[in-house]
């Protein structure tokens, strides 16, 4: 971009030097009234045609109202002290040789009125509004999209020749509320060069650049101004707002529709901003610079492409309402502030060394969430793994009020004390409704059989389990990490099942005083009691679909030991003699109704060694035989 900025730029000294204003037919009716282009009366040198010059810099105004002009350079207002104007009303402006172009306000005040008919550009052909510093242009297009239009023929690529500047040392202003500005493949500018300002107003109509090569570019080296309240914007290359450090460019969308292939929002430096309050925007590939602010008010945003949207360290993307969308694949790409405060938001995934906030009343859903940091009001939910969800990281996790659900998915933490991400888990658990704020789970929540949860692990002892080079959901595990895992109750090792090493563990716990889910503390109260062995017991009899002769035998309907053989059912029987009614009461509480209990596959592992008996009046020898 910044090789292309130059060639343009040297060009544009040599154009500057070569454009000459001399041997015009020059309009000589007097203002106010108008007069016919075709009047040969009304040139000093009869009508301009066969590509020969005209100017009109008296105060008057030429009107094409049929017929086909075919002047060569036509200049309105070509001194300071200088101003003229073009009513095109029907018929044909044919500007088709060769480095013939037009200046609306070459030093001083131009004006084209298009109310109907084709202006007609070809070849190397330019329309400059704003030529000189001390020009100023304006070019208004109005009436039917089929009849009024501006037209570009004969070239099938871009160069740096092919431009409707708007801004090019002075002031430009186009006006656009119906008709059709087509320049298929041209580039279209505003504020070329430093000091100059651009403004495109768009109330209607079409704007159509269906190349993809062609180039919309918003303050170049001076001040670009896009204002859209309605009509239609096609962009199929690439629109580019500040395209150097010296641009300023502004777009705002009130109205109508944007489509834009590329869209470069202050990736070469200067000052840009899109301003999104209403209509719908589709982006291909979305880019904020450093120096780039989008903020979405309103409507609709959609990403669609597989490179989807990405933020550079120090741009800003914030939606406080409206729908933003990203096409399946498209992803965020996050280096700088994203901050999605409101308005709905189905996104494919968030990665990157960037800060996500999710503000009160925003709800966004996506894959997973890859970010140095999040600063949570709001849920921000990653959709289940069997819709794409995945495993999520975070370095610093920051909850006002807010939550993360990771339903059915991992979360790695970097930079997040394990005892404030336990509270987190803790305050959402809350007993196990998991209706509180904090790092939740909804399908925790929705599981039929209430026997899953969130486990939480530092990395040091994942990885002594695992090895030092194991992985955590695909990504790599420092010794200072907390992992928290979504699986059963009682899955103390991460390994996704409830066996004996797991009651082993629980067992230690207990008889030492120690605390942590990696020592039985399942439901993070801080100790390892009768709760937690109610809750790996649940977990473990729904593995192994005993559930319901375990509460059978715990609700008093069945107190014997028969049908009590199964391991599951013997640490149910074993638990209840130690700890008595409030352990039958923990595990009843914890449960559904027994008419919603489903059976599961049994996938608990069998005894390895004798372990030990917390009594001595149960005389097994190994509870898992």
């Amino acid at each position: 971009m910044r090789l292309c900025l130059t060639l343009v730029s040297a060009l544009s000294v040599v154009l500057w030097t070569s454009f000459t204003f001399g041997q015009a037919s020059v309009w000589t009716k007097a203002p106010p009234d108008a007069g016919d282009w075709f009047g040969a009366a009304n040139w000093s040198s009869g009508v301009p045609s066969n590509h020969k010059d005209a100017e009109v810099s008296n105060g008057g105004t030429a009107t094409i109202a049929s017929g086909v002009a075919t002047p060569g350079q036509v200049t309105l207002g070509r001194l300071a002290s200088h101003s003229g104007a073009l009513e095109l009303q029907g018929g044909t402006l044919s500007i088709e040789a060769s480095s013939f172009h037009l200046f609306v306000g070459n030093a001083g005040q131009g004006t084209v009125n298009q109310s109907n008919g084709t202006c007609a550009f070809t070849v190397a052909t330019q329309m400059y509004l704003g030529y000189q510093a001390t020009g100023a242009g304006t070019y208004v297009l109005s009436g039917s999209t089929n009849t009024s239009r501006m037209l570009y023929t004969g070239q099938q690529s871009l160069t740096p020749n092919d431009m409707e500047v708007i801004g090019y040392r002075g002031a430009g202003t186009f006006i656009q509320s119906g008709g059709r500005n087509s320049p298929f493949d041209r580039a279209i500018q505003l504020g070329y060069l430093a000091g100059s300002s651009g403004t495109y107003s768009m109330s209607g109509g079409f704007l159509s650049q269906i190349h993809g090569l062609s180039s919309l570019v918003i303050g170049r080296e001076g001040s670009g101004t896009f204002i859209q309240t309605g009509g239609s914007v096609q962009n199929s290359g690439t629109m580019t707002l500040a395209a150097s450090a010296t641009g300023r460019g502004y777009y705002e969308l009130s109205g109508g529709g944007l489509s834009t292939g590329r869209l470069n929002i202050g990736i070469n430096g200067g000052t840009a901003e899109f301003n999104h309050l209403s209509g719908s925007h589709s982006s291909g590939i979305p880019h904020i610079g450093a120096t780039g602010r989008y903020t979405f008010w309103d409507g609709t945003l959609t990403v669609g492409s597989t490179s989807g949207l990405t933020v550079d360290a120090g741009g800003e993307f914030t939606q406080r309402g409206g729908q933003l969308l990203s096409t399946t694949g498209a992803p965020i790409t996050n280096d700088g502030t994203i901050n999605l405060l409101g308005g709905t938001s189905s996104l494919a995934y968030i990665q990157g060394d960037g800060t996500t906030s999710v503000g009160a009343s925003a709800s966004p859903l996506v894959n997973f969430a890859r970010q140095s940091a999040m600063l949570l009001d709001g849920t921000l939910t990653i959709r289940r793994s069997n819709q794409g969800g995945q495993t999520s990281s975070v370095g610093t996790l920051t909850l006002f009020n807010g939550s993360l659900d990771l339903a059915d998915n991992d979360l790695l933490i970097t930079s997040t004390s394990q005892s404030l991400v336990t509270g987190f888990i803790r305050e959402a658990r809350n007993g196990g409704a998991w209706d509180h704020a904090g790092i939740t789970s909804s399908s925790a929540r929705d599981s039929i059989s209430h026997n899953t949860t969130l486990g939480l692990m530092d990395g040091a002892t994942y990885r002594a389990l695992n090895g030092a080079t194991a992985t955590f959901g695909g990504l790599p595990v420092d010794d200072s990490n907390v992992l928290v895992k979504y699986t059963y109750y009682g899955d103390a090792d991460f390994n996704g099942v409830v066996d004996f090493d797991d009651y082993s563990r629980t067992d230690s716990g207990f008889n030492s005083g120690q605390t942590g889910w990696f020592h039985g503390d399942f439901d993070y109260s801080g100790i390892v009691d009768f709760d937690d062995y109610s809750l790996i017991d649940l977990a473990f009899n729904t593995q192994s679909g005993t559930m319901l002769r375990a509460l059978s035998y715990l609700d008093g309907t069945d107190r014997s030991l028969r049908g009590m053989d199964a391991p599951p059912l013997r640490m149910v029987a074993l638990h209840y003699a130690q700890f008595g009614d409030v352990y039958a009461n923990s595990f009843l509480n914890a449960v559904p109704e027994p008419t919603a209990v489903v059976v599961v596959p049994a996938l608990a592992g069998v005894c390895r060694r004798p372990r030990r008996r917390h009594l001595r009046e149960i005389p097994r020898a190994c509870v898992f035989q």
